[in-house]
Order: C-alpha cells, then sequence, then structure tokens
C-alpha cells in the first residue's frame, strides 16, 4: 500500500485556485442580492451614492474576507487528503467526507489532462492531481493495474468542468432571481417552471445513484422540502395572480 499526499507549496496554489473558482458564484449571489433588495426596498434610497457606496464597501469586505479564510479551509482539508493505492483499487481520503474507492477492474475510461488523471467507472469518477507529491509514480502505477480494454484520452482542449458548473450554477440563481422580482405572472412562471425542473432532476439524480451520492440524507431531504414549497408558490400565482 502507498500513499501520495499534497506537497505545502502545491497546496497554497491549489487551495487559491479553488478559492477563485467559486468567485463568479459569490459575485453573482451579491449582485442577485442587490437586485432582490432594491426590488422590495425603496429604489430611490438604494439608489443613493451614499448606499451605494456603503453596500459595494460591504461586498468588498464579504470577497476578500471570505477568500483568506475559504483559503485557509481548503488548505486545510487538503492537507489532510489522501489518495492512497492497493493492490486492486485507489482510495481517496477526505477529512469529514466521504471517501471514495475505486476498484482498477470497474474503471471504463481515463482522461490525461495537464491538470492529472480523470478515472470513471459506471457510477463512479476521480480526479488525480499532477500536484501530488511522486504523481508520475501514481500514473505508471494506475496504467499497469488497468485492463488493456480502457479507453485513454489526451485531452488537451478540454472545457473547464468548473466552469460549466459555473455557468450552471449562476442560471440557477438568475433564474430564481427573475421568479422573486417579475411582476408579470407569465414572466415568473417562465422563470420558475424551468428551475423546478432542473432541481427535480438533480434531487432524481441523487436518489437513483444513491449508494454513491454526494449529499446526505438530511440535504436531500430539505431540498426535496424546499422544491416542494417552491412548486407551490408557483401554483398560487397560476392560480390566484
Amino acid at each position: 500500500m502507498n500513499i501520495y499526499t499534497f506537497s505545502k507549496a502545491s497546496i497554497k496554489k491549489l487551495a487559491t485556485r479553488q478559492t477563485l473558482a467559486i468567485y463568479p458564484i459569490l459575485i453573482s449571489v451579491l449582485i442577485a442580492v442587490y437586485f432582490i433588495i432594491t426590488h422590495f426596498e425603496d429604489k430611490e434610497e438604494m439608489e443613493k451614492p451614499s448606499t451605494l457606496i456603503i453596500m459595494a464597501g460591504v461586498g468588498l469586505f464579504m470577497l476578500i474576507g471570505g477568500f483568506f479564510s475559504s483559503r485557509k479551509a481548503v488548505s486545510k482539508v487538503l492537507l489532510a487528503t489522501k489518495f492512497i493505492l492497493e493492490d486492486d483499487a485507489i482510495i481517496k481520503e477526505i477529512p469529514n467526507g466521504k471517501d471514495t474507492k475505486i476498484s482498477f477492474r470497474e474503471i471504463k475510461t481515463q482522461q490525461h489532462t495537464k491538470k492529472g488523471i480523470v478515472i470513471k467507472t459506471q457510477n463512479q469518477q476521480l480526479i488525480i492531481p499532477t500536484e501530488l507529491i511522486n504523481f508520475k509514480e501514481l500514473e505508471v502505477f494506475i496504467k499497469n493495474k488497468t485492463f488493456s480494454g480502457i479507453q485513454y484520452f489526451d485531452t488537451k482542449y478540454k472545457i473547464n468542468d468548473m466552469l460549466l458548473k459555473n455557468i450552471a450554477a449562476i442560471g440557477v440563481l438568475f433564474l430564481l432571481v427573475g421568479t422573486l422580482i417579475f411582476e408579470n405572472k407569465t414572466q415568473k412562471l417562465l422563470a420558475g417552471i424551468p428551475l423546478i425542473v432542473v432541481f427535480i432532476v438533480a434531487i432524481y439524480d441523487e436518489l437513483k445513484n444513491k449508494g454513491k451520492a454526494n449529499l446526505s440524507n438530511e440535504m436531500l431531504a430539505k431540498g426535496t422540502i424546499m422544491i416542494l414549497s417552491f412548486i407551490v408558490y408557483l401554483i398560487y400565482i397560476a392560480i390566484y395572480s
């Protein structure tokens, strides 16, 4: 059994990269909050220069303070993250989280990128980053352990997965904002119905892969309650607005 970890030098870079990756969503949330507040509060008061300066200062403070606190939290997780190689499987251990174990015989595809190796089974995916100490040794070991029928992909030009997630999250966020601030019933429904479909598909996907689910049962229950509440809200709008 071999254990691979991140070097201290790479942890700082990775933590910075992962923290900055979520900033498009955070900025979008701040913009969405501003639109919601200006919609429900006195618009003239909210558009005063003094109010805008205060809100901009609060937003900037949240972004700067959040960056350092988030980077520290991510660094702590990365420091304790381990990739463990056994004779027949690879395991990713993370602190206070669910471990991922993939058997070599279950691997269907491998993708080799500049950022590492992405290995996939029928229901799981594991990303092995190049920042691991002795990554090349780990890469050779995995190649030797996987079957010859495995498909290998060299992906030089691949759309960033985090970019796609950010775009999807921002789209969902603005659909939600639209549902809240639109005055016209038709506009509310046009924004709300696709949002419901997205939420239902996401919950269904988690339930379908329950054994490999990323969310806990408690989080799934809360999400289901929120979706049902939102459906009731849309029904109310459709009938009584």
